[in-house]
């Protein structure tokens, strides 16, 4: 996806509000926000009930990707990230405990960057306490049955390799209730391990990356002594008399026997030419004392080099391409993958992750909040618009909204942007240079700091478009 902003507008109205943090639960309390939360100073505001999981964009989320398997066998995936999940024989009940035969689907989807954990709703913060997530991977998984939930069995146990594009060995492994709006600690994560099935995959398709095919050579455009031609004894070899007017010349490949006056002084007892199907051949020469192999190619004239010309681009180079795009499709998906993960034991379905509690100093100040004029937005909806603050290399999200006169609190090392969720699947920035700005001018000079946020022209359609908007407000 490519993305445009608009120009700035000079006379941009400003539409003020209050920044609310919003909460992880979705229960019938509402307590006061706490004074030590890490974005917003609150003195009477409360902070805004949200569900656990709650996508903000509507008909925007992470795909779940369904694998069938079938009960008695268990299966082993592998995700495009890397990750690689281990279900066991046997493994899963219905609602009464009943052990369940037949085919059965295992949906799963994972989080890893900022757009894939805005896009979800899953809420990476405790509002209450003033901590937020820094996430190594999150992942949801579900189990049906004709539409039915099912379990996991007591006794049985889904391992779960998963990837990780944030390496380190400091973070626990959480698992998500829902209902009481809570992560729940599991303890801590397992150390790291290197995805060596994705290294080695990665060096057999370099291994296996074909050579460009050889071109045929036309014989006009060689001088005497750019060709050379067999003496061969058909007698002896007589499935190399149809060689037997052909000249040839060294193809690149191998030793450059024109190079080498002994091969053309010796006596082979045996020689072999065999197609290596890009347009050279392999020449094999040996007696009882020396042996020698390299590539060369027939020099053609007239018809015959038209034909072979012919041959090399409608078939040799097609094939040639074809493998090559193959290959190098699947050094691609590989190169996606995470080059490490962490391993873990689940005994049931839900939302799981592999993150760590934070907690960061901040500066404060009054923003002024504004759009331009692109952003189509009026004082009404933009009370509707949600904001993300964007940490830790996208790493860390934190929601808030704004409607009223609550202080901004920016964290005060490393870099962060800020997006906002605009109607139509739209969505404005403030980026990491504007909040370098702010950091080291404005708030020397004043305790009120106008914030214009750019309009992004172009729909997000996916939290891979989401993630390279947020990518760019990083990084500018």
């Amino acid at each position: 996806m490519q993305f445009t902003f608009k120009s700035f507008v000079q006379n941009t109205t400003l539409l003020l509000g209050t920044l609310i943090v919003l909460s992880a639960c979705n229960n019938n309390t509402q307590e006061p926000l706490a004074a030590n939360d890490p974005i917003l100073d609150s003195v009477q505001n409360r902070l805004l009930v949200v569900p656990a999981v709650q996508p903000p964009i509507p008909g925007l989320d992470v795909p779940f990707t369904t694998y069938k398997v079938a009960v008695d066998e268990g299966k082993t995936f592998t995700t495009r990230t890397g990750t690689k999940v281990q279900i066991p024989a046997n493994a899963f009940v219905d609602a009464q405990g009943r052990a369940i035969e037949g085919i059965v689907e295992i949906k799963f989807r994972e989080f890893h960057r900022a757009g894939d954990l805005i896009a979800s709703g899953i809420v990476m913060h405790d509002a209450a306490s003033g901590d937020y997530m820094e996430t190594g991977g999150m992942f949801e998984i579900e189990g049906l049955q004709n539409g039915q939930e099912i379990f996991v069995e007591s006794s049985k146990e889904i391992k779960v390799d998963l990837a990780s594009y944030n390496p380190g060995d400091d973070f626990n492994f959480f698992e998500l209730d829902q209902k009481k709006c809570h992560w729940d600690d599991q303890g801590k994560a397992a150390k790291e391990t290197p995805n060596v099935e994705r290294k080695k995959s990665i060096a057999l398709i370099n291994k296996s990356m074909p050579k460009r095919p050889v071109r045929p050579i036309n014989r006009k455009k060689l001088l005497k002594g750019q060709y050379f031609e067999l003496d061969v004894n058909y007698q002896k070899f007589p499935l190399l008399k149809a060689f037997s007017d052909v000249v040839w010349t060294y193809s690149g490949e191998g030793v450059d026997i024109e190079k080498e006056a002994w091969v053309f002084e010796t006596d082979w007892d045996k020689i072999d030419l065999e197609d290596s199907g890009k347009g050279s051949y392999e020449l094999k020469l040996s007696n009882g004392d020396k042996t020698v192999s390299t590539f060369v190619q027939p020099v053609l004239a007239g018809k015959d080099y038209e034909k072979s010309l012919e041959k090399f681009n409608d078939k040799i180079m097609k094939n040639y391409q074809a493998i090559k795009k193959e290959l190098e499709d699947k050094r691609k998906a590989l190169n996606f993958q995470a080059e490490v993960r962490r391993s873990f034991g689940i005994n049931g379905f839900g939302v799981f992750n592999c993150d760590k509690w934070r907690r960061i100093p901040s500066l404060s100040f009054m923003p002024e909040i504004a759009f331009d004029e692109q952003s189509g937005l009026n004082e009404t909806s933009q009370k509707e618009v949600l904001y993300y603050m964007i940490m830790n290399a996208g790493k860390s999200v934190i929601p808030f909204k704004n409607s009223g006169k609550n202080r901004f609190r920016m964290p005060k090392y490393g870099k962060k942007a800020m997006v906002a969720l605009l109607p139509k699947g739209r969505v404005a920035v403030y980026t990491s240079g504007e909040f370098e700005t702010i950091q080291s001018n404005h708030l020397e000079n004043t305790d009120r700091v106008p914030m214009v946020l750019h309009t992004v022209e172009e729909s997000i359609n996916s939290p891979d478009d989401l993630s390279m908007v947020i990518d760019y407000a990083m990084n500018h």
